[in-house]
């Protein structure tokens, strides 16, 4: 019976073990969906598909404050993110003429917000098999400016706990008759990992955005082609102090296999901030089987002189206009592939997954399936050495 008893009591710590290192913050957002809100149907309702416009407002309602998302994927695909008190309206204007968003206004001004452009893409000669775009010389790379590419709406789904947008972006001329772009965006109403590789930890504060680059060819016959994209991300902070680039390890590789770093770069703001985050790696094929791993590379975030006239093709401009150069602005460069990895034409295919966040990143948790081997591994020769200390002190008892 005394042994049972034993049995019983560890079986007890192992779940009080597990129960504790599984609690998190129960925080939830409550989320709503519009898909183009407000606008008239002589611009936004066409009997062409690749002259629909794409702009999703979602409101994510928490206890005490709402983030607001707009997600503008017509011509520069941008992300606008706004923390803002409850009941906060928001009023989007729209231009027939260039099919897309041109105004953005809150009914009650923002506490904070970020935004987030994929400005240009990029196919370079990697001649010297470095795997990053710094030092190519210009002749050697083509530049694809986003804002010309024709982005189609493929899908538009919304729910209390998940909203998801996917558009393709073509131009047979700038990236190949059979060239996409592809690009999914999502926000959540709970902290998790997202279901889909790399499984990458959101909390209810985030836009995930996956992209894919498909079969992209260049006007340049280059005979070691790979694929870089250049992003512009601002915050309503001081335009004087720069994003900060930060790489931290994980305890394992559960989510994504063979990958333990996870990188940061984050506004300087101490009180109020947001961040973009990552594991440094995409994938080469749509498996995203860890045998199609490879590299992923950053420059350091640089400062853009005139944002205003750089981003006015952007819902970022839309909604900053002429004071978006008195906040924090600058862009970097994305790199993708490892050397000797025989480059992008390989398999004419790179996808790459990131989060954009309000607030600081959530830390990466074991899963229950980690924190019961966890428990057992360390939790059995404990209970051996209880079990033994027992016998022996039972033994010497019964010998005095």
């Amino acid at each position: 019976m005394g042994k049972l008893n034993i049995f019983r009591s560890f079986g007890l710590l192992i779940a009080l073990s597990v129960f504790g290192l599984m609690l998190v913050d129960a925080a939830k957002r409550n989320l709503s969906a519009q898909l183009n809100p407000g606008c008239p149907d002589s611009i936004c309702e066409s009997i062409f598909e690749d002259e629909k416009i794409t702009v999703v407002h979602v409101q994510a309602e928490g206890d005490n404050d709402t983030l607001h998302y707009i997600w503008d994927l017509s011509r520069q695909p941008t992300v606008l993110v706004a923390l803002c008190e409850r009941n906060t309206n928001v009023t989007i204007g729209y231009n027939g003429t260039v099919k897309d968003a041109d105004s953005i206004q809150f009914s009650n001004k923002p506490k904070y917000t970020m935004s987030f452009v994929l400005t240009k893409v990029f196919i370079f000669n990697d001649i010297k098999d470095q795997a990053s775009i710094i030092g190519v010389n210009t002749s050697n790379i083509e530049t694809i400016d986003t804002k010309y590419l024709t982005w189609t709406r493929e899908n538009f789904t919304e729910s209390t706990g998940e909203v998801k947008v996917a558009v393709s972006g073509k131009n047979d001329s700038l990236i190949g008759c059979d060239g996409v772009i592809n690009l999914k965006l999502k926000c959540y109403g709970e902290e998790d990992h997202d279901s889909d590789i790399p499984h990458l930890i959101h909390s209810i504060n985030v836009t995930q955005v996956d992209i894919e680059f498909i079969n992209l060819t260049s006007n340049k016959t280059f005979e070691s082609p790979r694929i870089a994209a250049e992003f512009v991300l601002v915050a309503s902070e001081s335009p004087k102090n720069p994003f900060n680039i930060t790489k931290r390890k994980t305890v394992d590789d559960e989510h994504t296999p063979g990958t333990f770093t996870l990188v940061d770069i984050i506004t300087p703001g101490e009180t109020q901030g947001s961040y973009m985050q990552y594991r440094p790696i995409s994938y080469t094929e749509d498996s995203r089987d860890i045998t199609a791993k490879t590299d992923v590379q950053v420059n350091e975030p640089v400062f853009i002189a005139d944002a205003k006239s750089y981003l006015n093709s952007s819902l970022a401009y839309s909604y900053y206009g002429n004071t978006l150069d008195k906040n924090l602005v600058q862009s970097f460069n994305i790199s993708f592939g490892q050397t000797q990895d025989k480059f992008y034409s390989l398999t004419n295919y790179t996808t790459w997954t990131f989060v954009l966040g309000y607030g600081t990143a959530p830390p990466e948790r074991v899963s229950m399936f980690i924190a019961i081997l966890a428990c057992i591994g360390l939790g059995i020769p404990l209970l051996l050495l209880i079990i033994g200390g027992i016998y022996l002190a039972v033994k010497r008892m019964r010998n005095c």
